[in-house]
Order: C-alpha cells, then structure tokens, then sequence
C-alpha cells in the first residue's frame, strides 16, 4: 500500500539508482534517495550545505564562549578596577602611616630636618591613597566601607593635628620641656644673681691691702665662682640631654663648691661691711637655688619631662594604631572578596572551556562526514584532472582531461583543455622572463652593495666629524670656565698677595712692641706671666714669621697655577698665533702636576726635559695644548699600568732649519703597545679602556688636529720597552 502513494519522482530515482526490491524498508529507500539529492546538487550548493552546518555550529561555540567569557571579564574587571586598587592603595597608605610615625619619632628623638622631609612626603603620599579610596568606594557605591574610610579621616585629622604640635613642641624647649622652664624662669635668675654677688666680694676684696690672708680669701672667691659655673654648665646639659653622666659632673663640682663656701665662711670674721651683705644675700641664693635645682630634678625625671614624648606615646600612637587596624579590616575583607571573584571568574571559564569543547567535538564530527562526502564528489574528479595537470608539467602537451559531468568539475575541465594549448607558449615567455629578471637582480644586488659599502663609509666619516667637533666644543667650553675660574681667583689672590707684606711688617712691629714691653716691666705681672706662658710667646715669635712666608709662597704657587690655567685654556686665541711650544709644554705639566706624584699603587714619575732652542710658531694654541694633554696623559697611565719601580716621561724638543720644521717627541719607560694593535691606535672609538672610562677618541682628534696645522703624528713602539709619539709640524701655516 505504502508503494502506491510514493512520488514518481522517488519511483524513478529508486529504480535506476538503487535498484528496487519490493523487500526493502521504507526509510532505506528515503535515505538513498536523499544521498542521490546530494550527489546531484552543483559544488556551490553543496558547499554552502556543509559550510552552512558549520557556521552553526562555530557560532554555537562562539556563543558559549562569549557568555563565559562575559563574566569571566566582568569579575576581572571589578577586581581590577576595585578590588587591586583598593587593596594597593590600603597597603600603600599602611605603609606611608607606618614612615609618617618612624618619622615622627625620629624627628623627636634626634631632631634632624631630614625626618621632618619624610614626615611630610609620606603625609603628602597617604593623603592621596585616602583620596583614591574615598574615590572608589563613590564610584562603586560601597558604603561600609565609605563608613570606615570616614572613620579613618576623621581619626587621621585629630592625629594630624597632634603631629604639628609635637613638631611645635619639639622646636620650643620652654613649652616641651619643664625642667628647662623652671632654669630659665627662675633659675637663670638665682644664678646671675650668684654671679654679681661674688663678683662684688671680689672687687671689694681687691682693694684690700695685699696679704696672705686676703690672697687665699681671693683665691677661695675665685674657686667658688669657678666650680659654680661648672656646675651650672652641667646642669644645663643634664636637663637637655638627660645623661646621667652629667648629672655626676653637676656632683663632683658641687663638691668642689662646697669646699670654697666652707673656705669662705671660716674666713669670714675678715669680711668687711659690704662684704658682709653680699655674702647674706649670697647664702641666702644658693638655698633658694638648692631647692629649685630639686624640683629641676624632680621634673627631669618625671613622665611629662618631655612633653612631645609624652603626646607621642600616650594619644599619637593609639591613633595611628586606630587607623593601621581599619585599614587591615579593609584590606582583609578586599582580599576576600578579590580571592571569592577570582574563583567565580575561574569556575565560569573553566564551564566555557567544557562547553566550548563539547560543541567543538560535535564539530569535528561533521566536519569529517561532510570532509568524506565532498572528496568523494568533489575531490576524486579533481584529483583525476590533478593527474592530467602533472602530465602536462612533465612536456605531454597532447593529453586532454576526462569531462565527467555537467558541474562545475567538468566545467573546469572543459576550460582546462582550452588553456592547455597555450601552455606551452607560456612556458617559454615565463622561462625568457626568469633568465631576464635574474640578471637584473644580481646587477641590482651588486649596486645595493656597492652603495652600501659607500653609505658605511660616509657614516664612519661622519661619526669621527661629530666626535671631533664634540670634542672641540668641549675643550672649549673647558677653556672658557678655566679661563673664567681663573679670573675669578686672581683678584682676591693677588689682594691677599698684596697684604701679606703689610701683615710681615705689622707683626714685626708687635714683636718689636712687644719686646720693649718686655724689657720695661721686668719682671712681669703674674697674669700676663701666664698668659705669655699659655701662648707659649717665643714659640709664637719663631713661628709666625715662617707662618707669614708659608703664606708668602702658597699664594705666589696659586698665581702660578692660575697663569698657567689662563695660557693652557687660550681663550684669546681662537686664530692661528705666533707661541711659544716650550710655554704649552710647561702649562699642560703643571696641569697634570698631580698624577705624577707618588700614590699607594704607583711610584712618583720622573719628568725629564730635553728642550731644544725653538722658534715661535705659527698655530692654534688651544688645539696644540690638547694633543700634548692628551699624548702626556696616556703616558702617565701607561707609566702607572707597566708597575715599573722607576717610570720616567722625556719631552723632546728640537728644531729643524733646512726643513723650517718643530720635533716634539713625548717618550715613557712603560711597556709599550701591544703589537696585536698597534695599527688600530689612531682609529675613531678604538680604546682598550673598561666601559665608562674611556671613548677612543683622543689619539683619533690629535692625529687630526696634527694634520690640520700639516704636520705628522706617529709613534714608535717596542713592546716591553716603552713608546714615543712624535710630533712634527712646520713653523709658518702659510
């Protein structure tokens, strides 16, 4: 019955393509007649079929990924945004609090500036975390903790304003320390009170007849006076410094004056009137001035003998403690939800990747069914026509391909067999066009080498160019600030040069005073004795004229080193000049006096002159200076290198008539250049020198400079035995 009712359509399809049996199944037959659809649809049909499936597909995986992906990246993004910052900024301003109270103590246990300095940056630093939080708990609406933060700016501007007055404190001793106040209120008082006391026993003891008794009663005058200004000296440092030791000073002299007041009450029945009532009124300070110094111990030991101390320990410290302890809350409870966020974010990619890979399974499936029925309708023929393609490479220009069906396939083979009588033609054009071109680029390769080589070589050129007009302007900027450093220090030189034959003539004429003094009141007073004997005057008398010359001879040294400064930097003498070689020679010495004296790890460097009798000559006084600086430094560190235990630097001069030409040789004992790069010396960068030390570029400029004034630098070297550079350059430019 089910036979009767199916579509002619099918009936024919059944019959010629799957030969009919009456015994198979229904869905059987609809399965073949299906494939057959397939087989006879066009590739782009096909194709858009397959590709169709996998579209779906793909963009099913895409989905899942994107939902995933979406909320991995909106708990990323609230940890990033919020939780991160909120967590750095919290650790940041715990860190800051904690420097702001070390500061803090610092600045009140030693009073440095450089505390105050921190104190003040890191207050600077965690006012800003405050402000970035309060900033991010606005943005996300977080209102416990935009409670807390208020609590802890709140908080913080009480403790704020307790820091400043510490810093007020610490700065005010009067206000931060009682025991001070007290010896500066009253005690100073009591003391200069003491002081003028004494003081008038003492005139009134003066103008006493002299004698044994008023000499010893003066003398007991003087101790007392003595070790109560010792003592009064210690009990300031006791009271500022709090050290005990001084306080055992303040002792030993109170001792000391305890003994001269007992001296001075037993010879008392001696005391005149007057005498009489300054001694009451004295007894009567130094009483009051025992009880105050009581109390001036009694407030030293005391919690509150430093005020900002006490403020620090007692309201700064537990505040800060306040504001560590809510910022750790916020920290804690950031750092939980940051860990609750990145389990949720890693839980939905993981589901992501699951989803993604399930869908992609399925994928794989039907995109290896959909692989297998298109090679085999699409595929095999092609792979028939590859094969007639191969022939065709391989010269058989007469096969033809096989048109199998009416599809595409077979359209492209029917093209196929029309292009195949011009392949030939082409080869030959392509072949004559390959012969070509290849020539063309080795040509064209030759000429990029060629410019290239150039182009390096320009480079290099102009490297050395730069460096040498570096260079140039170094040396004279060096000679300007030389030249004006010089001018500067000649004026108050030669001021100084000026009056020190003035100060010789003035402290011969004290001497001499000073002897006739001498001579008139002999013997002399016992104070002036001793005096003249705590000087020690005779040494004074032998010494200060040495002193004088000393002075004499170091300022004569200074003007010489400034001359010399002036004629080495040449700063008059940007064009060519008549000058003395043997006065460059001498100044570029002096200049490097000091690195040939003896060091701890080399030996003092004999120079030897061999001059010669020179004309003037005709250069640039400045660039000439600068060989020689330059050629007589590497000597001396070619001389300090080698260790030898008697290095020696000759400079020879020597004139030539018949050629009108200047030798300068400058020679060293050192151990010469090591032949392996004996002709690399004179090119630019070249140095043997570490990194940092040195550039290669100064034997490259003087050989330069040389060339310009047409001379010739050369060296000789002899490995182990030293090396000379030799200089030779005309007299006249022109």
């Amino acid at each position: 019955m089910l036979w009767n009712f199916k579509p002619n359509f099918f009936r024919t399809l059944y019959r010629k393509y799957s030969g009919y049996n009456s015994n198979d199944h229904l869905s059987s037959f609809t399965l073949r007649c299906f494939l057959v659809s397939l087989k006879n649809l066009s590739i782009k049909q096909k194709l858009n079929a397959g590709f169709g499936a996998l579209v779906v597909l793909t963009f099913s995986i895409v989905g899942f990924n994107y939902l995933s992906s979406t909320q991995a990246r909106i708990s990323i993004k609230q940890t990033e945004s919020l939780r991160v910052p909120t967590v750095v900024n919290s650790a940041n301003a715990q860190a800051n609090l904690l420097k702001m109270l070390s500061s803090l103590h610092g600045y009140l246990a030693t009073g440095r500036s450089e505390f105050r300095d921190d104190y003040q940056a890191a207050r600077h630093e965690f006012e800003k975390d405050l402000i970035q939080l309060l900033a991010l708990t606005e943005r996300w609406n977080l209102t416990d903790q935009y409670q807390q933060l208020q609590e802890l700016n709140q908080i913080y501007q009480d403790w704020s304003g307790l820091a400043e007055r510490m810093f007020i404190l610490k700065d005010n001793m009067l206000l931060n320390q009682p025991a001070w106040r007290l010896y500066q209120q009253q005690g100073q008082l009591m003391i200069d009170s003491i002081l003028q006391e004494i003081n008038r026993m003492q005139d009134e003891e003066k103008k006493q007849s002299p004698s044994t008794i008023h000499q010893d009663l003066l003398i007991s005058m003087s101790e007392f006076e003595n070790s109560f200004t010792l003592m009064v000296a210690a009990l300031q440092a006791y009271i500022t410094t709090t050290n005990s030791t001084f306080r055992y000073q303040y002792s030993a002299q109170k001792r000391k004056n305890q003994a001269a007041w007992e001296s001075l009450e037993f010879n008392q029945y001696i005391f005149t009137d007057n005498q009489w009532q300054s001694f009451e009124n004295l007894a009567e300070d130094l009483d009051q001035f025992d009880f105050l110094k009581q109390q001036i111990f009694s407030a030293v030991k005391d919690e509150r003998s430093r005020e900002d101390l006490y403020l620090f320990q007692t309201e700064v410290e537990p505040l800060a403690n306040e504001m560590l302890d809510l910022l750790n809350e916020i920290v804690t409870e950031q750092q939980g939800l940051l860990t609750a966020e990145l389990r949720a974010g890693h839980y939905n990619l993981i589901s992501g990747q699951w989803t993604a890979l399930a869908v992609g399974i399925i994928t794989l499936i039907l995109a290896i069914v959909m692989a297998s029925f298109l090679r085999r309708t699409i595929a095999f023929p092609i792979q028939r026509l590859t094969n007639v393609t191969t022939r065709i490479m391989e010269g058989n220009f007469e096969v033809k391909a096989t048109v199998e069906s009416q599809d595409e396939v077979g359209s492209l083979a029917s093209t196929f067999n029309q292009m195949t009588a011009y392949l030939k033609k082409s080869r030959e054009e392509l072949e004559h066009y390959n012969t070509t071109l290849e020539n063309r680029v080795q040509q064209r390769t030759q000429e990029i080498q060629e410019k290239n080589i150039e182009l390096e070589s320009t480079l290099n050129q102009l490297k050395a160019t730069q460096a040498q007009l570096i260079q140039t302007e170094k040396m004279s900027s060096l000679g300007q600030l030389v030249g004006g450093v010089a001018h500067e220090i000649n004026n108050p030189v030669n001021f100084i040069h000026a009056n020190i034959y003035h100060l010789n003539q003035y402290a011969f004429d004290l001497l001499e005073l000073l002897q006739l003094y001498q001579r008139e009141f002999n013997p002399l007073p016992s104070e002036i004795q001793e005096k003249t004997e705590e000087i020690d005057l005779n040494f004074v008398k032998e010494d200060l004229p040495r002193l004088i010359r000393s002075m004499q001879t170091g300022t004569q040294r200074i003007s010489q080193i400034v001359s010399s400064l002036r004629s080495f930097s040449r700063l008059d003498e940007a064009e060519m000049k008549w000058v003395d070689l043997h006065t460059g020679l001498d100044n570029t010495l002096m200049m490097v006096e000091g690195k040939l004296k003896a060091s701890a790890k080399s030996p003092e460097i004999k120079v030897i002159k061999e001059y010669g009798e020179l004309p003037e000559v005709e250069c640039y006084a400045g660039q000439l200076n600068q060989v020689f600086l330059s050629l007589i430094a590497n000597a001396i560190e070619a001389l300090n290198e080698s260790q030898i235990p008697q290095p020696t630097l000759t400079i020879r001069t020597q004139y030539f008539a018949e050629s009108s030409h200047i030798q300068v040789q400058v020679q060293d004992n050192g151990k010469g250049i090591d032949p392996t790069i004996q002709d690399k010396i004179f090119d630019p960068f070249f140095t043997t020198k570490p990194v940092g030390q040195g550039v290669g570029l100064g034997l490259s400029i003087s050989y330069s400079i040389i060339e310009k004034h047409q001379g010739h630098l050369q060296y000789f070297s002899e490995w182990g035995k030293g090396t000379t550079f030799q200089i030779e350059i005309p007299v006249s430019q022109t």
